[in-house]
Parts: structure tokens; sequence; C-alpha cells
């Protein structure tokens, strides 16, 4: 049984460390049962004369119980009272010395007189955290939100109508400053009579130039169509087609689906070609003027 069991493993880790050239152990990774047997191994050997009076006496001193914490004895405690009145008052003392005698300790009477006082003084005990009272501030009134206009940026002088429409041809509409450009193919009335189908469009057509503002390029559609009904190149009850993905947004990339859903919000409705949607040009013309209502009658 060794001597040093009462001992932690850093302490005796730290006496082999000290004295290492005896030892010669690695006691990184030693446990302690497996320490105290190579100790008691080393102490048995011959010990360097020059190590001799240290390691015993270092030896001898490990070997020895732990120091226990001195309690104060009921002796002192009177003296102790005495030297503690110096800073509080009469009545603190009194709560502490009736806390005493009904078996509390020194420590433990000083916590129940400070608790005692703080309430006197209309103040929560330690434990208890005080809560600040934060002045809620009324919340403003919320403003209505202004409604931004839709850009409606047709413009006439910019529409080109070629003079055998009737036949079946190309309108283009190109407005080099707002940047946007609008490609129609109006099919030979013999054939499919009252349609038109949006074959081109693009929010940059000069890379050069900015992009057109965010929906400025519907509002021109818009802008287009209600001219072509007016010069009755196409009515409300005629229709207006368009072939997802084959319709360019030139200058920037947009997904499949993406455009389908931006149709879709225009009213657009799947047919049973691929990818092809068609409505009603007067259903659009109602979508187009709740959309840029200052612009369309």
């Amino acid at each position: 049984m060794s001597d040093l069991k009462h001992r932690t493993l850093p302490e005796l880790k730290s006496f082999v460390r000290k004295y290492k050239e005896h030892f010669k152990l690695n006691v990184s990774k030693v446990k302690k049962d497996e320490l105290l047997k190579r100790i008691d191994n080393g102490m048995l050997k011959a010990i360097n004369p020059t190590l001799q009076k240290g390691l015993k006496e270092e030896y001898e001193r490990l070997r020895q119980p732990k120091d226990k914490k001195t309690v104060p004895k009921e002796k002192n405690i009177e003296q102790t009272l005495k030297e503690h009145s110096k800073h509080h008052t009469k009545k603190h003392m009194d709560i502490m010395k009736e806390e005493i005698k009904k078996g509390k300790t020194f420590n433990e009477a000083h916590k129940t007189a400070l608790k005692k006082d703080l309430i006197t003084k209309g103040e929560p005990p330690p434990m208890i955290k005080k809560v600040k009272t934060l002045k809620v501030e009324p919340k403003p009134k919320a403003q209505p939100k202004k409604k931004v206009k839709s850009p409606c940026d047709f413009d006439k002088q910019y529409l080109d109508v070629p003079s055998d429409y009737v036949e079946g041809g190309n309108i283009i509409y190109f407005d080099p400053v707002k940047n946007i450009k609008l490609e129609f193919f109006t099919k030979n009335p013999k054939f499919a009579p009252d349609t038109i189908r949006l074959d081109y469009m693009s929010s940059r057509e000069m890379d050069s130039k900015d992009p057109a503002p965010k929906g400025a390029t519907r509002g021109a559609l818009c802008g287009v169509l209600q001219e072509l009904v007016k010069r009755k190149i196409v009515t409300k009850n005629g229709t207006i087609d368009l072939i997802a993905g084959k319709v360019r947004v030139k200058g920037v990339k947009h997904s499949l689906k993406k455009l389908k859903a931006m149709y879709v919000s225009m009213g657009f409705k799947k047919t049973e070609g691929i990818n092809t949607y068609k409505q009603k040009i007067g259903d659009f013309m109602k979508w187009c003027k709740s959309k840029y209502p200052d612009c369309i009658e």
C-alpha cells in the first residue's frame, strides 16, 4: 500500500518531474495507480547523494496528511463579531447573534442579516434581480404606402407597321431611348384571322445602354396592342399568342420556368402545343389597365 495514495495525480506528477534524474519516467500518460507503484519502486533504489536529502524531504512531506481548513471555533466567534460590528449597525449585529444561536455559521448569519437590512430599506434581496421598467413609446402610425405607378413607356412614333400588314407581316416597335424592342408577326388573315404573335421582346436591345426599368417592356407591349386595336389591325376579340422560350429577352438570363410563370401572371393560358400560350386581346388589355391605368384606355 503506497503512502502517497491520498495525494492527487498532478501532485504526484510534479514530484516525479522534479526528480526526473532519479525516476527516469515519462508521466504524461501514466495513471495514478501505476505512478504510485513506480514511485514506491523508485524510493527503494539507491538514491544519488546529491538528490538524496531533497528527494527524501519532499517524499516525507507528501506522506503527511493534507492540512484541513481551520474552522473558526466557538470561542473565537465573540471576537469575530466584535471586529465585524465596526462595519455594521447594532440591528445588523443583533440579527447575526440571533441566527448564530439558532445554529447557523458566521457566514450564513451575515447573509441573513444583509437580506433583512435590504428589505428594511425597501430594496429586494441580492438574489432577486431588479427589473428595469422600460418606457414603451407608442409606435408611430404606419403611413399608407404610396402606390408606385408602373412605367408606361409606349411612344407611337417608334411603332413601324408595314403597309401590307393585311396579308400578314412583321410589326416592329423599337424605342432607342428606353432601349426596348418588340416584334410581332401578324398571320395571314385567310388562315388565322385577327391573330397576332409576339415573336421577340427585349428590355436591353443595345448592350451599350442600360436596360429598361422593370415593367417598362410589358408596359410598351400594352401600349402597342392598344394602338393596333385603334388602327383596326387587330380587335379585342382577337388572339395574341407566343411560344415560351422563343420570346427572347436580350441581355437578361431567364429560366424557362420563370418565363412560363411570368406569362401566366399576365393572363396567358397554355395551349396544346409545346410551351405555347395565348389569350384574348381584350382580356390582356384588362390586365394592362390594372397595371398601367394612366396610359391604357
